[in-house]
């Protein structure tokens, strides 16, 4: 058997498997990208925000909110091969839903991917809870995208 066809065999494995190292041959992907609320008594997170979590007045604890949250913490995950260290360059912009403002921009080099294949990076971002956010990660090559909004929402 030759090299390509042992490396095809391991890729159609990979993908009969779900363990997604098939992603090795076109290089590192945003597999998604996650936020979770920061409470601000405990100092735990929540579980991450899904299009069913209710950010209504989170800022007070209220909504889905188990306690008072005025921070969130996103999480851009990446999939690659597991122990590479690809080069690459990733770019996270927040933006606040309504008026397009930019909140935050974020340059990230890749680092080495987990022995499952898993690279995160973490934006920190304060003084949230009222106004939505689109956020938006890039691969600088353009390979891979992927965005989130986070509609928080506050008022009586």
């Amino acid at each position: 058997m030759t090299r390509s066809a042992i490396a095809q065999a391991a890729i159609v494995a990979a993908l009969l498997s779900g363990s997604g190292a098939a992603l090795a041959a076109d290089g590192p992907n945003i597999e998604r990208v996650e936020a979770r609320l920061f409470y601000s008594h405990s100092g735990s997170l929540s579980a991450p925000i899904t299009p069913d979590t209710a950010l209504w007045n989170v800022i007070i604890g209220e909504g889905d909110a188990s306690e008072p949250s005025e921070s969130t913490l996103v999480d851009v995950i990446l999939r690659g091969e597991p122990g590479d260290y690809p080069p690459g360059v990733l770019d996270i912009v927040v933006t606040e839903t309504r008026s397009g403002k930019v909140v935050l921009k974020r340059t990230s080099a890749l680092g080495i991917f987990s022995a499952q294949g898993r690279f995160h990076v973490p934006v920190w971002l304060s003084d949230t809870g009222c106004t939505p956010l689109t956020v938006k990660a890039s691969l600088r090559d353009g390979s891979s995208r992927a965005s989130l909004d986070i509609p928080f929402h506050c008022g009586e």
